[in-house]
C-alpha cells in the first residue's frame, strides 16, 4: 500500500477541495501515518502542527455551536471524536520530534497531556516514556527513573491483559518495549558514570575519554547481542535505534544501522532504506537510490558495476560491498 502512497496523496489533494473539514482531518491523519511509516519525520512534524490547529479550531467552533443544546449521546460522541484526533496528532508529532531530536517540540506535545490517554502496546504511546527521555537528556536521572517505572507498570498491565487473548505480534511489541525501558536505565547508568568523572575533575583527560569510550563499547556489545532476538521488522528496529541516539550517533553504531538498512531493502521498503543511508552520511548512495531501484538490481554489466564502485569509493563509510548491494 505504501508504494501507491504518492499517487494516492495527489488524488487526495484534488478531492480535498470538495471535502468537509472532518473528512480533510481524517484523510490528513491517514496521510501522516503513511509519512511516519516511511520515516518522513520532518514532514510529519511540520504537518502535525498545522493539523493540530485545524482540529482545535474546528473543536472550538463545534463547542460554541452546540453550547446551547442539551447534553446528548451524539454530542458526547462528537467530543470523543475530537479528542481521538488530537491524541493521534500529538502521538504522531511527538514521535517525529523524538526521532529528529527536536526537544522543544517534544516537550510541547508532552505538556499537553494528550498522548498518555491512548491505550496501546507501544511504549512510546505513553507520556511517561517521553518524559523519561527528556529527563535523561537534561541529566535529571531521578525523575527519569520514576517515569521509566511508571511506563513499565503500563507494559505489565498490557502483558496481563494478553493472558486470555495471546497474540505473537503484540507479544513481540511488548518484549521490545521491555527492552527499551531496560536500555533507558542502562543509558542512565552510563551518563551517571560520565557525570561522576566530571565531578571527580578528570573530565577531558585521556583516561576519562578512554573510560567513557569503553562504557559505550560495552553498551553497544550488550545491545547488539539483544538485537539478535528482536523480530526482523523495520519499525521495531527503528524504535530501538532511535533510543540509542541518546548516547550514540548512527555513524558510531554502524553495524546495527547497516543491518537495519539491509532489512528495509530486503522487505522492499526503499524509502526507509534511503532514510537510513542518509543518517549514515551516504549522500551519493541516497541520491542513486532516489533515481530508482533498477541501478541496484545487479543488472547492467560492467557499466553498472563501475557505477556502484564509484559511489562506494565516494562514500565516507567503509563497508563491505555485500553489506549494501
Amino acid at each position: 500500500a505504501l508504494k501507491l502512497f504518492e499517487a494516492a496523496t495527489r488524488e487526495a489533494e484534488q478531492e480535498s477541495l470538495h471535502d468537509s473539514q472532518e473528512t480533510i482531518i481524517v484523510n490528513k491523519l491517514g496521510e501522516l501515518r503513511c509519512h511516519a511509516a516511511l520515516d518522513n519525520s520532518d514532514v510529519v512534524l511540520k504537518e502535525c502542527k498545522a493539523l493540530w490547529k485545524r482540529i482545535d479550531t474546528l473543536k472550538k467552533k463545534d463547542e460554541a455551536e452546540s453550547e446551547s443544546l442539551p447534553q446528548s449521546k451524539m454530542r458526547q460522541n462528537q467530543s470523543l471524536k475530537f479528542e481521538k484526533w488530537i491524541t493521534e496528532a500529538d502521538i504522531l508529532g511527538s514521535k517525529a520530534a523524538w526521532i529528529l531530536s527536536e526537544w522543544k517540540d517534544l516537550e510541547e506535545y508532552v505538556s499537553r497531556g494528550n498522548i498518555g490517554s491512548k491505550e496501546g502496546e507501544d511504549v512510546d504511546d505513553v507520556t511517561s516514556y517521553f518524559e523519561a527521555v527528556m529527563h535523561i537528556k537534561e541529566d535529571d536521572f531521578e525523575l527519569a527513573q520514576k517515569k521509566i517505572d511508571r511506563a513499565r507498570e503500563n507494559v505489565l498491565g498490557i502483558l496481563s491483559s494478553m493472558l486470555g487473548d495471546f497474540s505473537y505480534s503484540r507479544a513481540d511489541k511488548c518484549l521490545v518495549t521491555v527492552q527499551q525501558l531496560s536500555e533507558l536505565e542502562e543509558i542512565i547508568t552510563h551518563k551517571k558514570k560520565v557525570a561522576n568523572l566530571t565531578l571527580a575533575g578528570v573530565a577531558g583527560r585521556d583516561e576519562s575519554k578512554a573510560e567513557e569510550k569503553a562504557s559505550l563499547e560495552m553498551l553497544k556489545s550488550k545491545w547488539n547481542k539483544r538485537m539478535e532476538w528482536v523480530p526482523q521488522e523495520p519499525e521495531l528496529w527503528r524504535q530501538m535505534l532511535t533510543l540509542r541516539s541518546l548516547v550514540l550517533k548512527p555513524t558510531d553504531d554502524l553495524d546495527a544501522w547497516i543491518k537495519y538498512e539491509k532489512m528495509c531493502r530486503r522487505s522492499g521498503q526503499l524509502a526507509l532504506c534511503s532514510s537510513a543511508l542518509k543518517r549514515l552520511g551516504v549522500e551519493d548512495l541516497m541520491k542513486q537510490l532516489d533515481r530508482g531501484a533498477g541501478d541496484w538490481s545487479g543488472e547492467g554489466g560492467a557499466g553498472g558495476r563501475g557505477k556502484r564502485s564509484s559511489i562506494e569509493r565516494q562514500s565516507s563509510i567503509e563497508v563491505d560491498r555485500t553489506s549494501l548491494l
